[in-house]
Protein backbone atom coordinates (compact mmCIF):
# COMPACT_ATOMS: atom_id res chain seq x y z
CA UNK A 1 0.00 0.00 0.00
CA UNK A 2 1.30 3.22 -0.65
CA UNK A 3 -0.23 6.91 1.11
CA UNK A 4 -1.11 9.51 -1.78
CA UNK A 5 -2.60 12.49 -1.49
CA UNK A 6 -4.52 11.43 1.87
CA UNK A 7 -4.98 8.32 0.68
CA UNK A 8 -3.49 4.40 0.93
CA UNK A 9 -3.28 3.45 -2.37
CA UNK A 10 -3.92 -0.36 -2.49
CA UNK A 11 -2.35 -3.24 -5.37
CA UNK A 12 -4.23 -3.27 -8.47
CA UNK A 13 -5.65 -6.62 -9.32
CA UNK A 14 -5.20 -5.65 -12.77
CA UNK A 15 -4.71 -3.20 -15.44
CA UNK A 16 -8.38 -3.89 -16.29
CA UNK A 17 -11.36 -4.80 -14.90
CA UNK A 18 -14.46 -7.11 -16.63
CA UNK A 19 -18.24 -7.71 -15.03
CA UNK A 20 -18.63 -11.81 -15.76
CA UNK A 21 -21.94 -13.21 -17.22
CA UNK A 22 -22.30 -15.18 -14.44
CA UNK A 23 -21.22 -14.35 -10.28
CA UNK A 24 -20.26 -18.17 -10.28
CA UNK A 25 -16.74 -18.62 -11.47
CA UNK A 26 -17.23 -22.23 -12.75
CA UNK A 27 -20.22 -21.10 -14.87
CA UNK A 28 -20.06 -22.30 -18.40
CA UNK A 29 -20.19 -19.00 -19.60
CA UNK A 30 -17.21 -17.41 -17.31
CA UNK A 31 -15.29 -21.00 -18.31
CA UNK A 32 -15.53 -19.29 -22.11
CA UNK A 33 -14.11 -16.15 -21.00
CA UNK A 34 -11.13 -18.07 -18.94
CA UNK A 35 -10.22 -19.64 -22.30
CA UNK A 36 -9.88 -15.98 -23.80
CA UNK A 37 -6.05 -15.59 -22.13
CA UNK A 38 -4.65 -15.41 -25.69
CA UNK A 39 -5.02 -11.08 -25.37
CA UNK A 40 -4.82 -11.23 -21.91
CA UNK A 41 -2.19 -12.20 -19.04
CA UNK A 42 -2.82 -12.45 -15.37
CA UNK A 43 -6.59 -13.24 -16.01
CA UNK A 44 -8.10 -13.86 -12.50
CA UNK A 45 -11.78 -13.83 -11.14
CA UNK A 46 -12.81 -12.55 -7.65
CA UNK A 47 -16.48 -11.54 -6.86
CA UNK A 48 -17.93 -11.71 -10.27
CA UNK A 49 -15.68 -9.61 -11.95
CA UNK A 50 -12.31 -10.39 -13.69
CA UNK A 51 -9.37 -8.50 -13.52
CA UNK A 52 -5.96 -8.75 -16.08
CA UNK A 53 -3.30 -7.26 -17.93
CA UNK A 54 -2.78 -6.51 -21.08
CA UNK A 55 -0.14 -7.83 -22.84
CA UNK A 56 2.60 -5.12 -24.57
CA UNK A 57 2.01 -6.49 -27.61
CA UNK A 58 -1.92 -6.04 -27.12
CA UNK A 59 -3.42 -3.12 -28.61
CA UNK A 60 -6.67 -1.83 -27.03
CA UNK A 61 -8.57 -3.40 -30.27
CA UNK A 62 -7.42 -6.11 -29.78
CA UNK A 63 -9.73 -6.50 -26.17
CA UNK A 64 -12.76 -7.15 -28.29
CA UNK A 65 -11.58 -10.30 -28.79
CA UNK A 66 -12.42 -11.11 -25.15
CA UNK A 67 -16.10 -11.75 -25.76
CA UNK A 68 -17.68 -13.38 -22.89
CA UNK A 69 -17.59 -10.69 -20.47
CA UNK A 70 -20.58 -7.86 -19.88
CA UNK A 71 -17.54 -4.81 -20.33
CA UNK A 72 -13.88 -4.23 -20.01
CA UNK A 73 -12.86 -1.17 -17.81
CA UNK A 74 -9.58 0.20 -17.21
CA UNK A 75 -8.75 0.49 -13.23
CA UNK A 76 -7.24 3.82 -12.58
CA UNK A 77 -7.06 3.90 -8.53
CA UNK A 78 -7.42 1.31 -5.77
CA UNK A 79 -8.10 2.77 -2.15
CA UNK A 80 -8.14 1.88 0.98
CA UNK A 81 -11.29 3.45 2.55
CA UNK A 82 -12.49 1.71 5.26
CA UNK A 83 -11.46 4.20 7.54
CA UNK A 84 -12.98 7.43 4.95
CA UNK A 85 -16.35 6.56 5.53
CA UNK A 86 -16.20 6.55 9.49
CA UNK A 87 -14.56 9.96 9.67
CA UNK A 88 -17.38 11.55 7.44
CA UNK A 89 -14.80 12.87 4.70
CA UNK A 90 -16.71 15.86 3.17
CA UNK A 91 -17.17 14.80 -0.53
CA UNK A 92 -15.87 17.65 -2.33
CA UNK A 93 -12.11 16.88 -0.27
CA UNK A 94 -12.46 13.40 -1.36
CA UNK A 95 -13.79 13.29 -4.83
CA UNK A 96 -10.32 16.09 -5.02
CA UNK A 97 -7.83 13.38 -3.51
CA UNK A 98 -9.40 10.34 -5.57
CA UNK A 99 -8.99 12.70 -8.65
CA UNK A 100 -5.69 13.74 -8.02
CA UNK A 101 -4.39 10.20 -7.08
CA UNK A 102 -6.05 8.16 -9.77
CA UNK A 103 -3.73 6.74 -13.07
CA UNK A 104 -5.47 8.60 -15.80
CA UNK A 105 -3.14 8.22 -18.68
CA UNK A 106 -3.52 4.76 -20.13
CA UNK A 107 -7.27 4.73 -19.58
CA UNK A 108 -6.99 8.41 -21.68
CA UNK A 109 -4.79 6.67 -24.26
CA UNK A 110 -7.62 3.72 -24.92
CA UNK A 111 -9.82 6.25 -25.02
CA UNK A 112 -8.54 8.30 -27.52
CA UNK A 113 -7.53 4.84 -29.87
CA UNK A 114 -11.94 4.43 -29.51
CA UNK A 115 -12.43 8.37 -30.23
CA UNK A 116 -10.95 11.16 -31.63
CA UNK A 117 -12.42 13.66 -28.99
CA UNK A 118 -13.49 13.59 -25.68
CA UNK A 119 -15.35 16.69 -24.23
CA UNK A 120 -17.83 14.92 -21.90
CA UNK A 121 -17.93 12.58 -18.77
CA UNK A 122 -19.78 11.55 -16.33
CA UNK A 123 -18.90 9.31 -13.36
CA UNK A 124 -21.92 6.27 -11.68
CA UNK A 125 -21.23 5.72 -8.17
CA UNK A 126 -22.95 2.76 -7.04
CA UNK A 127 -22.95 -0.17 -4.18
CA UNK A 128 -20.73 2.55 -1.88
CA UNK A 129 -22.19 1.17 1.65
CA UNK A 130 -21.83 4.50 4.03
CA UNK A 131 -20.74 6.95 1.79
CA UNK A 132 -23.11 8.89 -0.23
CA UNK A 133 -22.79 7.68 -3.74
CA UNK A 134 -25.24 10.97 -5.84
CA UNK A 135 -22.95 13.61 -3.90
CA UNK A 136 -19.28 11.41 -4.17
CA UNK A 137 -20.35 11.32 -8.08
CA UNK A 138 -21.37 14.62 -8.90
CA UNK A 139 -18.45 16.03 -6.93
CA UNK A 140 -15.81 13.57 -9.33
CA UNK A 141 -17.52 14.79 -12.30
CA UNK A 142 -16.96 18.23 -11.37
CA UNK A 143 -13.50 17.01 -10.54
CA UNK A 144 -13.04 15.34 -13.55
CA UNK A 145 -14.31 18.63 -15.76
CA UNK A 146 -11.94 20.71 -14.15
CA UNK A 147 -9.08 18.91 -14.45
CA UNK A 148 -9.64 17.60 -18.05
CA UNK A 149 -11.41 20.95 -19.23
CA UNK A 150 -14.61 18.59 -19.74
CA UNK A 151 -18.26 19.35 -19.67
CA UNK A 152 -20.28 17.51 -17.15
CA UNK A 153 -22.72 15.24 -18.99
CA UNK A 154 -26.65 16.18 -18.87
CA UNK A 155 -28.97 12.96 -17.60
CA UNK A 156 -30.06 10.88 -20.62
CA UNK A 157 -27.54 11.30 -22.42
CA UNK A 158 -24.20 8.97 -23.29
CA UNK A 159 -20.95 10.52 -22.25
CA UNK A 160 -17.81 10.21 -24.23
CA UNK A 161 -16.06 9.09 -20.65
CA UNK A 162 -17.48 7.07 -17.88
CA UNK A 163 -16.09 6.65 -14.85
CA UNK A 164 -17.47 4.20 -12.08
CA UNK A 165 -17.09 4.38 -8.79
CA UNK A 166 -17.84 1.11 -6.14
CA UNK A 167 -16.55 -0.13 -2.99
CA UNK A 168 -15.49 -3.87 -2.78
CA UNK A 169 -14.14 -5.35 0.33
CA UNK A 170 -13.50 -1.77 2.40
CA UNK A 171 -11.51 -0.51 -1.03
CA UNK A 172 -12.90 1.92 -3.61
CA UNK A 173 -12.35 1.32 -7.48
CA UNK A 174 -12.51 4.22 -10.26
CA UNK A 175 -12.91 2.17 -13.45
CA UNK A 176 -13.19 3.74 -16.51
CA UNK A 177 -15.53 2.28 -19.15
CA UNK A 178 -14.03 0.80 -22.95
CA UNK A 179 -15.86 -1.69 -24.63
CA UNK A 180 -19.24 -3.34 -23.70
CA UNK A 181 -22.05 -5.46 -24.94
CA UNK A 182 -25.33 -3.89 -25.71
CA UNK A 183 -27.73 -4.76 -23.62
CA UNK A 184 -30.02 -6.98 -26.03
CA UNK A 185 -26.79 -9.26 -26.61
CA UNK A 186 -26.29 -9.56 -22.69
CA UNK A 187 -30.21 -10.79 -22.94
CA UNK A 188 -33.30 -9.14 -22.67
CA UNK A 189 -32.45 -5.11 -21.30
CA UNK A 190 -35.44 -4.14 -23.12
CA UNK A 191 -37.71 -1.15 -21.21
CA UNK A 192 -40.90 -3.56 -21.24
CA UNK A 193 -39.44 -7.32 -20.91
CA UNK A 194 -41.69 -10.42 -21.11
CA UNK A 195 -40.67 -13.61 -22.14
CA UNK A 196 -36.73 -14.61 -21.24
CA UNK A 197 -34.30 -14.37 -23.41
CA UNK A 198 -33.04 -18.21 -23.70
CA UNK A 199 -35.88 -19.54 -25.06
CA UNK A 200 -36.65 -16.48 -27.40
CA UNK A 201 -32.98 -17.34 -28.94
CA UNK A 202 -33.95 -20.73 -29.71
CA UNK A 203 -36.82 -20.34 -30.96
CA UNK A 204 -35.25 -17.77 -33.51
CA UNK A 205 -32.48 -19.91 -34.05
CA UNK A 206 -35.13 -22.99 -35.08
CA UNK A 207 -36.47 -20.85 -37.27
CA UNK A 208 -33.09 -20.75 -39.51
CA UNK A 209 -33.74 -16.76 -40.57
CA UNK A 210 -31.78 -15.83 -43.67
CA UNK A 211 -31.16 -13.03 -44.82
CA UNK A 212 -33.93 -11.26 -46.61
CA UNK A 213 -36.72 -13.61 -44.82
CA UNK A 214 -40.00 -11.73 -43.33
CA UNK A 215 -40.19 -13.13 -40.07
CA UNK A 216 -44.14 -12.81 -38.21
CA UNK A 217 -45.36 -12.97 -34.67
CA UNK A 218 -49.22 -13.11 -35.32
CA UNK A 219 -49.63 -12.51 -31.76
CA UNK A 220 -46.05 -10.32 -30.84
CA UNK A 221 -47.48 -8.69 -27.97
CA UNK A 222 -44.27 -6.72 -25.99
CA UNK A 223 -41.92 -8.18 -29.01
CA UNK A 224 -39.71 -10.56 -27.01
CA UNK A 225 -39.86 -13.08 -29.66
CA UNK A 226 -38.93 -10.54 -33.07
CA UNK A 227 -36.84 -8.40 -30.56
CA UNK A 228 -34.37 -11.28 -29.67
CA UNK A 229 -34.27 -12.26 -33.62
CA UNK A 230 -33.78 -8.96 -34.53
CA UNK A 231 -30.81 -8.87 -32.71
CA UNK A 232 -28.84 -11.75 -33.64
CA UNK A 233 -30.46 -11.96 -37.27
CA UNK A 234 -30.84 -8.42 -38.43
CA UNK A 235 -30.83 -8.52 -42.45
CA UNK A 236 -34.07 -9.90 -42.08
CA UNK A 237 -37.81 -7.96 -41.83
CA UNK A 238 -39.88 -8.30 -39.30
CA UNK A 239 -43.32 -8.05 -38.63
CA UNK A 240 -45.53 -8.36 -35.72
CA UNK A 241 -49.60 -8.03 -35.31
CA UNK A 242 -51.80 -8.09 -31.99
CA UNK A 243 -55.24 -7.73 -31.01
CA UNK A 244 -54.36 -5.62 -28.08
CA UNK A 245 -53.32 -1.84 -29.29
CA UNK A 246 -51.27 -1.34 -25.24
CA UNK A 247 -48.96 -3.93 -26.36
CA UNK A 248 -48.67 -3.03 -29.26
CA UNK A 249 -47.62 0.74 -28.06
CA UNK A 250 -44.93 -0.71 -25.79
CA UNK A 251 -43.43 -3.13 -28.57
CA UNK A 252 -43.11 -0.21 -30.51
CA UNK A 253 -41.34 1.27 -27.60
CA UNK A 254 -38.82 -1.74 -27.37
CA UNK A 255 -37.66 -1.74 -30.99
CA UNK A 256 -37.32 1.71 -30.97
CA UNK A 257 -34.95 1.21 -27.78
CA UNK A 258 -33.29 -1.50 -29.70
CA UNK A 259 -32.57 0.53 -32.94
CA UNK A 260 -34.57 -1.59 -35.46
CA UNK A 261 -37.26 -1.18 -37.47
CA UNK A 262 -40.84 -3.49 -37.58
CA UNK A 263 -43.79 -3.28 -38.92
CA UNK A 264 -46.16 -3.67 -36.38
CA UNK A 265 -50.09 -3.70 -37.02
CA UNK A 266 -53.27 -4.49 -35.27
CA UNK A 267 -54.68 -8.15 -36.28
CA UNK A 268 -56.89 -10.63 -35.18
CA UNK A 269 -55.05 -14.54 -35.31
CA UNK A 270 -58.10 -16.26 -35.21
CA UNK A 271 -60.73 -14.03 -37.96
CA UNK A 272 -60.01 -14.86 -41.47
CA UNK A 273 -57.79 -12.28 -43.18
CA UNK A 274 -57.17 -11.06 -39.56
CA UNK A 275 -53.91 -10.90 -39.73
CA UNK A 276 -52.28 -8.12 -42.42
CA UNK A 277 -50.40 -9.76 -44.46
CA UNK A 278 -51.26 -11.04 -48.31
CA UNK A 279 -51.14 -14.82 -48.69
CA UNK A 280 -48.19 -16.61 -49.16
CA UNK A 281 -46.15 -13.37 -47.88
CA UNK A 282 -44.15 -14.51 -45.00
CA UNK A 283 -40.99 -16.94 -44.85
CA UNK A 284 -40.93 -17.72 -41.05
CA UNK A 285 -43.77 -17.11 -38.21
CA UNK A 286 -42.55 -17.36 -34.58
CA UNK A 287 -44.95 -17.01 -31.88
CA UNK A 288 -46.04 -18.03 -28.48
CA UNK A 289 -49.73 -18.82 -28.38
CA UNK A 290 -51.54 -18.00 -24.77
CA UNK A 291 -52.81 -21.61 -22.50
CA UNK A 292 -54.95 -20.32 -20.61
CA UNK A 293 -52.84 -19.27 -17.96
CA UNK A 294 -51.60 -15.89 -18.15
CA UNK A 295 -53.46 -14.79 -20.90
CA UNK A 296 -56.97 -17.00 -21.30
CA UNK A 297 -58.70 -17.32 -24.81
CA UNK A 298 -62.52 -16.28 -25.20
CA UNK A 299 -63.94 -20.14 -25.90
CA UNK A 300 -62.55 -23.26 -26.43
CA UNK A 301 -58.75 -23.53 -26.75
CA UNK A 302 -58.69 -26.34 -29.94
CA UNK A 303 -60.88 -23.85 -31.77
CA UNK A 304 -58.76 -20.94 -30.98
CA UNK A 305 -55.73 -23.14 -32.26
CA UNK A 306 -56.99 -24.31 -35.45
CA UNK A 307 -58.66 -20.63 -36.84
CA UNK A 308 -54.74 -19.81 -35.61
CA UNK A 309 -53.21 -22.51 -37.54
CA UNK A 310 -55.48 -21.75 -40.61
CA UNK A 311 -54.85 -18.23 -40.59
CA UNK A 312 -50.85 -18.73 -40.46
CA UNK A 313 -50.76 -21.17 -42.81
CA UNK A 314 -52.55 -19.04 -44.79
CA UNK A 315 -49.69 -16.32 -45.25
CA UNK A 316 -46.91 -18.66 -44.98
CA UNK A 317 -44.97 -19.14 -47.50
CA UNK A 318 -44.22 -23.04 -49.31
CA UNK A 319 -41.50 -24.45 -47.58
CA UNK A 320 -42.05 -21.87 -44.89
CA UNK A 321 -41.71 -22.38 -41.08
CA UNK A 322 -43.50 -22.15 -38.39
CA UNK A 323 -41.92 -22.24 -34.68
CA UNK A 324 -44.62 -22.21 -31.55
CA UNK A 325 -43.41 -21.90 -28.15
CA UNK A 326 -46.02 -24.48 -25.98
CA UNK A 327 -46.45 -26.68 -22.98
CA UNK A 328 -47.38 -30.36 -22.53
CA UNK A 329 -50.35 -31.86 -21.41
CA UNK A 330 -53.31 -30.03 -22.37
CA UNK A 331 -52.23 -27.58 -24.75
CA UNK A 332 -50.02 -30.29 -27.00
CA UNK A 333 -52.87 -32.45 -26.95
CA UNK A 334 -55.10 -29.41 -28.03
CA UNK A 335 -52.37 -28.31 -30.78
CA UNK A 336 -51.94 -31.95 -32.13
CA UNK A 337 -55.50 -32.02 -32.92
CA UNK A 338 -56.21 -27.98 -33.89
CA UNK A 339 -53.43 -29.02 -36.74
CA UNK A 340 -55.50 -32.15 -38.13
CA UNK A 341 -58.32 -30.23 -38.13
CA UNK A 342 -56.86 -27.63 -39.45
CA UNK A 343 -56.09 -29.40 -42.99
CA UNK A 344 -53.01 -28.40 -44.05
CA UNK A 345 -52.10 -31.75 -45.39
CA UNK A 346 -48.15 -30.53 -46.24
CA UNK A 347 -47.76 -29.06 -42.21
CA UNK A 348 -46.44 -31.28 -39.99
CA UNK A 349 -44.28 -30.78 -36.62
CA UNK A 350 -40.52 -32.17 -37.59
CA UNK A 351 -39.05 -30.87 -34.23
CA UNK A 352 -39.92 -30.88 -30.24
CA UNK A 353 -37.90 -29.33 -28.06
CA UNK A 354 -38.59 -30.13 -23.85
CA UNK A 355 -37.40 -27.77 -21.45
CA UNK A 356 -37.61 -26.18 -17.73
CA UNK A 357 -39.47 -23.15 -18.36
CA UNK A 358 -39.99 -22.43 -14.73
CA UNK A 359 -40.29 -24.62 -11.74
CA UNK A 360 -43.61 -25.86 -12.04
CA UNK A 361 -43.86 -25.62 -16.06
CA UNK A 362 -42.15 -27.74 -18.79
CA UNK A 363 -41.84 -25.61 -21.75
CA UNK A 364 -42.01 -27.33 -25.19
CA UNK A 365 -41.21 -25.76 -28.43
CA UNK A 366 -42.64 -27.10 -31.64
CA UNK A 367 -41.14 -26.59 -34.91
CA UNK A 368 -43.48 -27.19 -38.23
CA UNK A 369 -42.52 -27.39 -41.77
CA UNK A 370 -44.87 -26.76 -44.78
CA UNK A 371 -42.87 -29.13 -46.28
CA UNK A 372 -40.01 -30.92 -46.12
CA UNK A 373 -36.87 -28.26 -46.35
CA UNK A 374 -34.27 -30.67 -45.30
CA UNK A 375 -32.68 -28.18 -42.72
CA UNK A 376 -31.69 -28.93 -39.51
CA UNK A 377 -35.01 -27.74 -37.31
CA UNK A 378 -33.04 -26.77 -34.16
CA UNK A 379 -30.12 -26.43 -32.34
CA UNK A 380 -29.53 -30.18 -31.64
CA UNK A 381 -28.27 -31.36 -28.03
CA UNK A 382 -26.13 -33.33 -27.49
CA UNK A 383 -26.93 -37.13 -26.94
CA UNK A 384 -26.51 -37.23 -23.44
CA UNK A 385 -28.90 -33.97 -22.82
CA UNK A 386 -32.11 -35.04 -25.10
CA UNK A 387 -34.31 -36.39 -22.09
CA UNK A 388 -32.67 -33.67 -19.55
CA UNK A 389 -35.11 -30.50 -19.78
CA UNK A 390 -32.70 -28.47 -17.47
CA UNK A 391 -29.56 -29.48 -19.14
CA UNK A 392 -31.35 -28.63 -22.86
CA UNK A 393 -31.59 -24.97 -21.38
CA UNK A 394 -28.40 -24.65 -20.45
CA UNK A 395 -27.25 -25.91 -23.74
CA UNK A 396 -29.32 -22.90 -25.22
CA UNK A 397 -27.80 -20.19 -22.55
CA UNK A 398 -24.42 -21.63 -23.78
CA UNK A 399 -24.70 -21.60 -27.55
CA UNK A 400 -26.11 -17.95 -27.57
CA UNK A 401 -23.09 -17.22 -26.00
CA UNK A 402 -20.97 -18.64 -28.27
CA UNK A 403 -22.23 -16.72 -30.55
CA UNK A 404 -21.51 -13.29 -29.06
CA UNK A 405 -20.34 -10.21 -31.16
CA UNK A 406 -17.40 -8.36 -30.58
CA UNK A 407 -17.55 -5.86 -27.68
CA UNK A 408 -18.53 -2.24 -28.70
CA UNK A 409 -17.01 0.96 -27.98
CA UNK A 410 -18.08 2.87 -25.04
CA UNK A 411 -17.51 6.12 -26.58
CA UNK A 412 -20.46 6.79 -28.85
CA UNK A 413 -19.62 8.73 -32.24
CA UNK A 414 -20.13 12.55 -32.34
CA UNK A 415 -23.62 13.39 -33.88
CA UNK A 416 -24.67 16.30 -35.54
CA UNK A 417 -27.35 18.24 -34.83
CA UNK A 418 -29.97 17.19 -36.67
CA UNK A 419 -29.32 13.69 -35.46
CA UNK A 420 -29.78 14.95 -31.87
CA UNK A 421 -33.02 16.67 -32.97
CA UNK A 422 -34.26 13.48 -34.60
CA UNK A 423 -33.13 11.20 -31.07
CA UNK A 424 -34.74 14.21 -29.61
CA UNK A 425 -38.26 13.89 -31.25
CA UNK A 426 -38.12 10.17 -31.23
CA UNK A 427 -37.87 9.77 -27.59
CA UNK A 428 -41.02 11.69 -27.02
Amino acid sequence: MVAAAGLTLCERLGDFSAVALSERKRDPLNQLASRERLVASRFRFSRGSWYFDRKETCDISDLREVRHVANIRSVVLVADVSDVAAEAVPAEALAERLVEAADWNHALQDLGQLSCSLRTCRVVARKLRKMDGPKLAQELSRCLAKRFAWRVQRPGRTADVTVHAKVKSGRLLLEVALLKHGKAVLGGGWPHQAMGHVEAWAMAAALRIRPGDVVLDPMCGKGSLLLEAATWFPDATFQGCDLDKSQLKLCRQNFRWLGRKAVLKRGDVTRPFGIPCRDKSVDKVVTAPPWNRQFRVKGDLEDFYRKMFQEIFRVLRPKGRLVLLASGGVVRRCLSRALDASQVAAASVTAERRFRLSPAIEGLILVLDVADTAVPAAPEPPAHLANSTRRIYDHWRLLRAQRFPPLESCVEPPQTWLARLWEWLTSR
